[in-house]
């Protein structure tokens, strides 16, 4: 079935009529004829061969199918203002390098990035991985333009962007068994609870083990890895537990909480640190974008 196109000044006739529930006032905003603003209405209701509008000689009302009309006027509104401003917003290009925690959604890096790339192609990126300190060198030796990476209170200037929620995970075909405070089993051994690491200096090591000497918990390091996607992989395995961040999880593992018997983890928080004011024009967009992916499709 073909449906005739809606001109969208009909559409914005409509919604301003909406808002202010009179169609002399809504004929002063939009800097028309309440006459004017009648025969739009009367030519839209028309075209959708439903009545949008209640009229009284004291007020005009929304009918039901006008309630249900003008979200997606609204939305179509929307959608034309972004698609105008989006071609005329001057173009972002440039040289970028940033550098990246490396448990910034980690296993994800690879499809944010060439999203990014469809959203800016004249921008140049550099990305480089490492650790949190790796990357403060590489910014103070200007290898890299801005950083993300853990706030740390030796530095400051850093700006909040994602606070990281950390779990123990596991996998999900493997549960563990969580040894209570040094329990023993019927052998007279103490129960340890087998972990998967990243070596230091690493804050997810650091706070995993702080948590299990707060409780007294048994643990052994059976997996040392020096990338987070390989501690996903041994995770994955069933090799131990491990210590992720939200945006690090993946469909085959499973939380351990306090109901399992394991200790409460403390939060960590990525910050922007950087920029050089010559490159914010670059930074920003591509930094809210970056962020707002993360936001929307991974936590």
């Amino acid at each position: 079935m073909r449906f005739d196109d809606i001109n969208l000044e009909l559409i914005r006739c409509f919604v301003v009529v909406a808002e202010c529930k009179s169609f002399t006032e809504a004929g002063e905003r939009l800097h028309k004829s309440q006459s004017a603003i009648s025969v739009r209405m009367k030519k839209l209701e028309t075209l959708l061969g439903r009545q949008l509008l209640d009229r009284s000689s004291r007020s005009v009302e929304l009918s039901s199918a006008g309630e249900l009309f003008l979200p997606y006027a609204m939305r179509l509104l929307h959608l034309n203002e972004e698609a105008i401003g989006a071609l005329q917003a001057p173009e972002i290009a440039g040289k970028l390098r940033i550098g990246l925690v490396e448990y910034f959604a980690a296993h994800r890096l690879p499809a944010l990035l060439v999203d990014i790339q469809r959203k800016f192609p004249a921008v140049e990126m550099q990305i480089r991985l490492g650790l949190s300190s790796e990357l403060f060198r590489a910014l103070d030796a200007n290898e890299v333009d801005v950083i993300i990476a853990k706030a740390d209170d030796s530095r400051s200037g850093g700006v909040p962007i994602l606070d990281e929620t950390l779990h123990w995970v596991h996998c999900m075909e493997k549960p563990p068994v969580v040894p209570q405070s040094q329990s023993k089993n019927k052998h007279g051994e103490s129960g340890v609870l087998p972990l998967c690491l990243m070596p230091e200096p690493c804050i997810y090591r650091h706070r995993a083990l702080k948590s299990l000497k707060g409780v007294n918990i048994g643990w052994r390091e059976v997996v040392s890895s020096s990338s987070v996607l390989g501690l996903q992989s041994v995770i994955k395995a069933g090799l131990g537990v491990g210590v992720l961040g939200t945006s690090c999880l993946l469909p085959e593992m499973n939380i351990l909480s306090e109901k399992d018997g394991m200790p409460p983890l403390s939060n960590i928080t990525l910050c922007l640190f950087g920029p050089h004011k010559e490159k914010s024009r670059l930074i920003e967009p591509v930094l809210s974008h970056l962020c707002d992916v993360v936001d929307e499709k991974y936590r």
